[in-house]
């Protein structure tokens, strides 16, 4: 029996920013008039649109979406995650006053299964039919599973949610799954007071947990991968 893929095929790596933003700012020359690019990144920045209703740019391996209430900072080269980071940080340290409410870290990997016969075993451990399912269902299969999970080792509460979901249309000729990784954290309500600089606390959160969060997708995939080997 063929083996999974022991490492993703693509990655996909990205924090949102969620509050009261202001797209119209977020062109290429805001990001070096401020030293976050150079001026060869800034004339090379292919720009979708900058408006006060959506701003979509690409600088270099990094891709920046901001609409009024959200904001995503995305790479899919790991290569590229620390300018990723560089560039969040950068935003938050600029913009102390922007009044966030909430902020993700998500890490999404893409892996090659083996056999047709191991991908649907994922969706038979992860999701059981024999309970409920095979007694409703004509073979009922696993489109998506989320799990929560809230953790209390930071400061401030977290929740991680973890979605396992099959990867393209040809499963019978390749099959794949997507293991995403999502680390959530709400503000609290405390910051909403003046004197606290919301961006303090999101620029932490992205500091503190970057570096682990983006490891979780890889970490539920080889708990994945082991149980259906063993």
């Amino acid at each position: 029996m063929n083996a999974p893929q022991s490492e993703p095929f693509s990655e996909d790596f990205n924090v949102v920013l969620l509050g009261n933003l202001n797209p119209a700012i977020f062109h290429p020359e805001w990001f070096c008039r401020h030293g976050l690019i150079g001026p060869e990144a800034t004339a090379e920045a292919d720009i979708s649109v900058v408006s006060p209703q959506v701003t979509e740019i690409d600088i270099g391996h990094i891709h920046l979406q901001c609409l009024d209430n959200r904001m995503v900072v995305r790479t899919s080269r790991s290569t590229h995650t620390e300018q990723l980071l560089d560039l969040v940080r950068g935003i938050l340290s600029i913009l102390p006053h922007t009044p966030l409410i909430a902020a993700g870290i998500n890490h999404d990997a893409h892996y090659r299964v083996g056999t047709e016969l191991q991908w649907h075993s994922i969706g038979h451990q992860l999701a059981p039919k024999t309970l409920v399912w095979d007694k409703v269902c004509t073979e009922p299969g696993m489109l998506k599973l989320t799990i929560n999970s809230p953790r209390i080792d930071w400061d401030y509460p977290l929740d991680e949610n973890f979605t396992v979901e099959p990867y393209g249309r040809n499963h019978a000729k390749h099959p794949a799954i997507i293991v995403r990784a999502n680390t959530h954290f709400t503000v609290p309500s405390e910051f909403t007071d003046a004197k606290w600089h919301v961006t303090d606390v999101v620029s932490t959160f992205v500091e503190t947990q970057w570096k682990y969060a983006t490891t979780r997708a890889r970490t539920v995939a080889s708990k994945i991968f082991e149980s259906i080997q063993s």
